[in-house]
């Protein structure tokens, strides 16, 4: 009698037990990634972000701490600070909400609720801040690529305007800052390509604009910077159009245009009754508008770059030189 083969069924049990523990476990045994049997997760552990510093929620899976999950939190933003939804719903614009005075931090990011993507804050809304006179400081961040017209005009107080690092702002609009009386200095980023008509127009106590290196600067507009107390400026090599009235009023003025200048048009009355001892036409320029040094004295210079003589200045500029009495000294480099 053949003896009976005993069944294979402990082996089976065995070797399915096996399959079950491994996949149970967090890792796959042979591509470390994702638990295969799912991740169980603790409860989220939350840093709560402030006003002008993001935070987090982490969560750690329990089968394996070295797996885990972070959902950063954006800085929330100046409490009652106003959003509305642009650009067919992708971004979101700013405005002053309920703030009238202070400190005001506008945030990169905003959403309506918890429950609600994070969408970026590009654009600071049409006359957002006008006419607020208790706001003293504003922190734009680099997400802004626009602030519309008269975002902060009449804003009395406001002294300080800060541009976060890596800015992505392009343009600031028609008189955006106008008549910011206690506004002393400003850094213009260097993605700018348009300042506005009136841009700064009577902010009669800036003193100091500086344009950041690398600057993009293309168009300086009408008014731009008139009746402005500024003592220095550097104009960026990118600008091609200074506009009418741009520095008119400056009375404590110095303008110098960049290395390698690729500007084109200064128009009329750009520099009407300006205080600038001094000025170097580059030779780039094509057209100067009427009176566009009306009111200079015979103790101001222009030295201008392209022509060597008047006949040839005035052939390519009508009536530039009407009202201005200063020394003019033509030069062809």
């Amino acid at each position: 009698m053949k003896p009976i083969k005993k069944p294979f069924t402990l082996s089976i049990y065995s070797l399915l037990l096996v399959i079950v523990l491994v996949f149970a476990a967090c890792k796959d045994p042979i591509t470390p990634g994702p638990c295969a049997n799912g991740h169980d997760w603790s409860e989220w552990t939350v840093t709560d972000a402030t006003e002008t510093e993001d935070g987090a929620q982490t969560r750690i899976c329990q089968r394996d701490n070295s797996h885990t999950e972070t959902r950063v939190l954006h800085a929330t933003g100046t409490a009652g600070l106003a959003y509305t939804l642009i650009n067919s719903n992708t971004e979101y614009g700013v405005e002053s909400g309920t703030i009238m005075s202070g400190a005001v931090a506008i945030p990169a990011f905003h959403r309506a609720d918890e429950d609600s993507p994070y969408l970026p804050v590009t654009e600071i809304a049409y006359s957002a801040f006008m006419y607020q006179s208790g706001i003293t400081s504003v922190t734009i961040p680099a997400s802004v690529k626009e602030i519309r017209n008269l975002a902060f005009s009449l804003c009395s107080n406001l002294a300080t305007v800060t541009f976060a690092e890596n800015s992505q702002l392009e343009s600031i609009g028609d008189e955006a800052f106008s008549s910011s009386t206690a506004l002393k200095n400003i850094t213009i980023p260097a993605s700018v390509k348009t300042i506005g008509d009136g841009a700064f127009m009577s902010c009669s106590n800036l003193a100091t604009v500086t344009f950041a290196e690398g600057s993009k600067l293309e168009t300086i507009g009408f008014q731009a910077f008139g009746s402005t107390a500024i003592k220095n400026i550097e104009i960026p090599a990118s600008v091609k159009t200074i506009g009418s009235w741009a520095f008119h009023d400056c009375a404590s003025l110095t303008v110098i245009f960049a290395a390698a200048s690729q500007l084109e048009a200064i128009a009329a009355q750009a520099f009407y009754n300006s205080g600038i001892t001094a000025i170097e036409i580059p030779a780039s320029v094509k057209t100067i508008g009427i009176e566009a040094f009306y009111g200079w004295t015979a103790s101001q210079t222009i030295t201008v770059l392209g022509h060597a003589d008047k006949e040839s200045a005035d052939k390519a500029w009508y009536n530039w030189r009407d009202g201005c009495d200063a020394i003019i000294i033509y030069n062809t480099p």
